[in-house]
């Protein structure tokens, strides 16, 4: 029966996970980027539905959203940017909401708050261990590579009970608009091309105008904590 249980694990990462038997899959590069979004587009047959389905995506990226929901969209917003991507605390029961990798040796962890109340104060100290636990996990599991830690959450005041292990930015209501509308404008640019004679040149030119690129969502759409 566990037999039976890891493989069905392995084959869907969200089922019950084993109690032994299991080892994670680290997650790694699989194509080049521009390969990656070009083949994400080319599974919708027209601009109309590649418009819906990305709309389905980023309409579930605003605070209030239900968690799993949003940690769902998440995920599905890294492969229609060309990353690949886990929901290691989903997928393995430990770990980060959301973890992307953003190129070679370089990833992003995410812990998402997005249930938190807009007028909320501060991170407090459940949160932060969280958060801790998370960047403990990907020390163990990832050594020697390189992460940005960002918790999406209203605020970014640290309680002055707690504290961070680690370098942790945070994404406010502000910046996750910001990256929710120049998405959605990146994809509206395909209304105007063929999708069946996309280049990777076109869809490189594209993400630098609507700021997607691996250095802009890292340096763009956070900030440090207080």
């Amino acid at each position: 029966s566990t037999k039976l249980q890891v493989a069905a694990h392995q084959k869907n990462h969200v089922l019950m996970k084993p109690l032994s038997g299991l080892a994670m899959t680290k997650l790694v590069i699989s194509q080049r980027r521009m390969e990656n979004i070009i083949l994400w587009i080319s599974h919708h047959g027209t601009s109309e539905e590649l418009r819906l389905a990305s709309e389905e995506i980023l309409s579930h990226l605003s605070f209030g959203i239900k968690a799993d929901t949003f940690e769902n969209a998440f995920d599905h917003l890294a492969k229609l940017l060309g990353f690949t991507s886990q929901r290691p605390e989903k997928e393995w029961k430990e770990g980060p909401d959301n973890l992307w990798c953003l190129r070679d040796g370089e990833f992003l962890l995410v812990e998402c708050k997005d249930e938190v109340h807009l007028d909320r104060a501060e991170i407090n100290e459940r949160e932060a261990e969280q958060m801790n636990r998370s960047c403990a996990w990907f020390d163990k599991n990832y050594s020697g590579m390189k992460v940005k830690n960002i918790m999406i959450i209203p605020t970014r005041k640290l309680a002055k009970t707690t504290s961070f292990t680690h370098s942790v930015h945070v994404m406010r209501e502000k910046m996750l608009s910001n990256l929710v509308t120049n998405v959605r404008a990146f994809i509206a640019e395909f209304n105007k091309i063929d999708l069946k004679n996309l280049s990777e040149k076109k869809v490189q030119e594209l993400v630098n105008v609507h700021r997607l690129s691996v250095d802009d969502i890292l340096n763009d759409y956070s900030e440090v904590v207080r």
